[in-house]
This record gives structure tokens, sequence and C-alpha cells, in this order.
């Protein structure tokens, strides 16, 4: 496992790797972290997640505007797959995770989630 810090966005509307908002909104998002086992929410929509031998530890904050969730920073250090749930759970079944953008800090690039994740986690 690879740490990480970024900024998660919603689907790219084009080719590039554009930021847009996420298609689910603030609440929305919150209800299905609130099912994962071992996510912990605050309110203000900042929530943390640990495996049950806390090997594997996330941190996030979620940022909402106009009824639709904007951006999620999140940080951590977790394996590709438990990455993976948290981030469907945040983006819900009606999006592909494969349109999201990602902000890589601190490097700031933007890159496709898709090329994010063969990053950190050296894959193909």
């Amino acid at each position: 496992m690879n740490p990480f810090h970024i900024y998660l966005y919603g689907p790219s509307l084009t080719s590039l790797p554009i930021a847009g908002p996420f298609l689910t909104s603030f609440e929305e998002a919150v209800a299905r972290l609130e099912t994962m086992p071992g996510v912990s929410l605050e309110p203000d929509g900042s929530f943390g997640f640990a495996s049950a031998g806390g090997h594997e530890k996330l941190f996030g904050m979620l940022y909402d505007a106009a009824g639709r969730l904007q951006y999620v920073d999140i940080r951590g250090e977790v394996t590709q797959a438990t990455l993976l749930r948290v981030v469907q759970a945040i983006c819900g079944a009606g999006e592909s995770v494969e349109r999201l953008v990602v902000l890589q800090l601190p490097s700031r690039e933007l890159k496709t989630f898709q090329s994010f994740q063969a990053t950190v986690w050296q894959t193909p």
C-alpha cells in the first residue's frame, strides 16, 4: 500500500480530464458511506475509514454546493479495492468511476481515476 492524497471530482464531460461536480448530492453520498463497515462520519462531511486490523486508514472531506457534491478531499493508505469501494459509495450506482477526475497532490496533476490507480498501485 502506498500513501496518497487526492481531490476527487465528478465525471469529465470531455475526453480531457476536466473536473465537474458529481451527479449525487452530499446527503446521498453520506447515506451510502454510513452503510459501510469501518466508516465514521461527522455532520460537516468529514469521514474516516479504518480496517478491522487497523492496517488500512483513510480520511476524507465531502464538499458540496448548489445541491451537488462538488469534490472530495481524500488521503490515506489503503488497498486499491478499499479505495474503489469508498469511491463507489460516494458516487452511487448512477455514476461510473472510470469518468471521475483526480487532482493528485502534491504534484497537482490532473488524471482520470483509472490513471491515478495505475500510478499508485502500479497496474497496467
